[in-house]
């Protein structure tokens, strides 16, 4: 008797007759297959015939001779399965970053049997045929997972599917550094970025008005390193940080006493260091050049004149070009001894 697996249902009976007198072929045959569904008849030799439920049927044949002599056999039919039935789950989601691993488990019932083979198509043109595979994504989009088994007497299952996503991770540039005057507004402006219903935060959000936008204003004190991070589809994300050099507004000393003493010795011009390129002039009464002009000023003046002498007591003046678009510095300095 066959194996049939539903819901194809069909199975295939082979006669196996013999007479010890071969003169008497052909036979005739006469198979009743006991399907109260289908109460069809067949007289082939070897006939097949269609069952939709997994009910025991009593299938009789009756083989007659050319001479007219008759046999029958019954054989009660137990051999028709029901379909598996395919399923699975996935961890950690069905919505995953590239590069990311999909962990698939196994869910199939295969009915009257273990489950013996497992056919899986893990879309992007990945497959398997591992119980439980995991899958790295090296492709982006939307894909179909499927997948459908055999058990022990070979039935196969239907299919059973689910829908993954497979999402880009955006991409955000900032320029590595940012400088600004001390008491402005900067925009942190990206050079670059990409992606899909993105959301943005920024690190630390001291000093600054919004930290949920693409392009953060800021208005730090001092030097600061901020950071972005912007999330897509999928929760994918990416980050970028920028230095933020603030340009401080220079404190000009108006006296100084270049006597020797170890105090207040130089003219010190606090945060001038910020501008690097600074020019420094220094002029008496009489509109006379006694020091610089300097590139920079990394070496305050000490009060001696370009000849190299003690520049005398009095009141001079100065002028600061910062050489970043801001306006010049002028005043008057008094020496002291």
């Amino acid at each position: 008797l066959p194996t049939i697996c539903l819901p194809d249902g069909r199975g295939k009976f082979l006669d196996s007759t013999t007479i010890a007198d071969n003169n008497s072929r052909p036979f005739s045959y006469h198979w009743s297959f006991g399907d109260s569904n289908d109460t069809t008849s067949s007289s082939l030799q070897n006939p097949t015939h269609r069952y939709t439920d997994t009910i025991p049927k009593n299938v009789v044949l009756i083989v007659t001779s050319k001479d007219g002599c008759k046999d029958s056999l019954q054989r009660t039919l137990t051999t028709i399965y029901p379909q598996p039935k395919a399923s699975f789950t996935l961890a950690p989601d069905s919505s995953v970053c590239y590069g990311d691993e999909i962990k698939y488990f196994d869910k199939s019932n295969g009915v009257t049997s273990n489950v013996k083979q497992w056919m899986w198509d893990l879309g992007f043109g990945y497959s398997s045929t591992l119980q439980s595979p995991i899958q790295v994504y090296q492709d982006t989009g939307i894909a179909s997972v499927l997948l459908y088994v055999y058990n022990n007497q070979h039935c196969i299952s239907d299919t059973f599917k689910k829908s993954i996503i497979v999402n880009p991770y955006p991409i955000i540039k900032l320029p590595s550094t940012l400088t600004f005057l001390q008491g402005g507004l900067l925009t942190i402006n990206p050079t670059y970025y990409y992606g899909h219903y993105l959301s943005y935060l920024w690190t630390p959000n001291q000093f600054m008005v919004n930290d949920t936008v693409l392009k953060a204003q800021v208005y730090p004190t001092e030097d600061k390193k901020y950071f972005v991070k912007i999330t897509g589809n999928g929760g994918c994300w990416d980050t970028a940080s920028v230095q933020v050099v603030v340009l401080k507004s220079p404190i000009i000393p108006n006296v100084f006493s270049p006597n020797g003493d170890g105090v207040n010795d130089t003219w010190v011009i606090e945060h001038l260091e910020s501008y690097p390129g600074c020019s420094v002039e220094v002029f008496d009464r009489w509109g006379q050049i006694v020091f610089g002009p300097s590139i920079g000023y990394s070496k305050p003046w000490n009060g001696k004149l370009l000849n190299g002498k003690d520049a005398p007591v009095g009141t001079y003046y100065y002028i600061i070009d910062p050489k970043n678009g801001r306006q010049q510095l002028s005043g008057g300095l008094t020496i002291l001894r």
